[in-house]
């Protein structure tokens, strides 16, 4: 394994979840695209995460739960400390 795998090991489970940043996302895809030892591992972890998601019931959410989020999130206001600069 080389410095460069060590470097993108911890982030590739977090890119098979697709709940990478986009920069962090490309810099992943891009080492793994040229890596024989990160590509099958990524593949591994990517398999894992669809058949996850098929091995439970899947079910409805709540009613009004869309609504509420949306509401919360365009209630909310940012404080001045959460504003970039």
């Amino acid at each position: 394994m080389s410095q460069a795998c060590r470097l993108y090991e911890p982030d590739l489970a977090a890119a098979a979840l697709d709940a990478l940043e986009l920069v962090e996302e490309v810099a992943v895809r891009r080492h793994v695209a040229g890596c024989p030892c990160c590509d099958p591992l990524l593949a591994e972890l990517e398999f894992a995460a669809a058949i996850l998601g098929a091995a439970v019931d899947q079910v409805a959410p709540p009613r009004g739960l869309k609504r509420r989020v949306l509401d919360a999130a365009r209630d909310r206001q940012p404080s001045k400390q959460e504003i970039p600069q």
